[in-house]
């Protein structure tokens, strides 16, 4: 749960610091354009943007390693084939719907294309590392849009500053006043949203290893280990202890990281150090 809040974190600082600071550094409609896309994926609801998302990325997993769109490729080529040699025509849906109708050619087909597409062999490891992926794009990919924002409000407001003003004057490229002058006074509002977006992203990953969707075991997340205790409760036995202790670790955690964040913004915020 750690590694993935703070994986994802990262992954949803540095996507929303670029594009909220090229879209106020170049401003006018494209600055206009690229935060109307914030405002419409800040209208949808994000618990189920970032549920689709996992899902979608575990179908898209579990279709790479099962080949099942190469295999019903191959069964309608077939299907056609077999129809041409008989003097007959048909397009693709024509053999969509043959193999709808037709069970036992299905399966008589689809037992050729196992033969000749068999499965990707993966490694539980492999496998493990598959599901993190999916799940660091899922919760990183929908949660920059705040801090896409709050960069873009203060890039507007250091982007005409004299100090920037006299940088762009000596022939800085945009990338070195970026780095050398924006970046420093942007570090203050990125690590105070750091901080806010691990325990977020370690809830959400919680959350979705809970309803079975995320890190499976055998990955130990507090998720699915709460899952597992909540299993454990009836009315004849209760092992409460194996839901209480994840939850509790949980909570400190995300706790805990409100104060990290806190002294973390007070070491590195320029204007502190002045």
């Amino acid at each position: 749960s750690l590694t993935i809040g703070i994986a994802a974190a990262l992954l949803s600082v540095t996507i929303g610091t670029i594009y909220g600071a090229l879209a106020a550094y170049i401003g006018g409609k494209v600055d206009s354009l690229m935060m109307r896309v914030v405002d419409v994926l800040y209208g949808l609801p994000y618990i189920l943007l970032v549920v689709l998302l996992a899902v979608a990325s575990n179908a898209m997993v579990d279709e790479w390693v099962t080949r099942a769109k190469v295999k019903e490729d191959w069964m309608r080529t077939q299907v056609i084939e077999q129809h041409a040699a008989e003097g007959e025509t048909l397009s693709r849906s024509d053999a969509t719907e043959v193999l709808a109708h037709e069970p036992a050619l299905r399966e008589q087909l689809l037992g050729l294309a196992s033969v000749k597409y068999p499965a990707r062999d993966l490694s539980v490891g492999t496998r493990t590392m598959l599901d993190v992926a999916t799940l660091l794009i899922a919760i990183g990919g929908v949660s920059w849009l705040t801090m896409a924002r709050v960069i873009r409000g203060q890039v507007l407001t250091l982007k005409n500053q004299p100090f920037v003003e006299a940088a762009r004057a000596v022939g800085s490229s945009p990338v070195r006043i970026f780095v050398r002058h924006l970046l420093p006074n942007l570090l203050g509002p990125i690590i105070v949203y750091a901080t806010l977006t691990v325990p977020q992203a370690i809830l959400q990953e919680s959350f979705l290893s809970f309803l079975g969707i995320g890190v499976k075991p055998p990955l130990p997340s507090w998720g699915n280990l709460a899952a597992e205790g909540l299993g454990e409760l009836n009315t004849y036995r209760s092992h409460w202890w194996l839901l209480f202790f994840p939850c509790l670790l949980l909570g400190v955690t995300l706790l805990s990281m409100n104060f990290v964040g806190e002294g973390l913004r007070e070491a590195f915020d320029p204007k502190r150090s002045r």
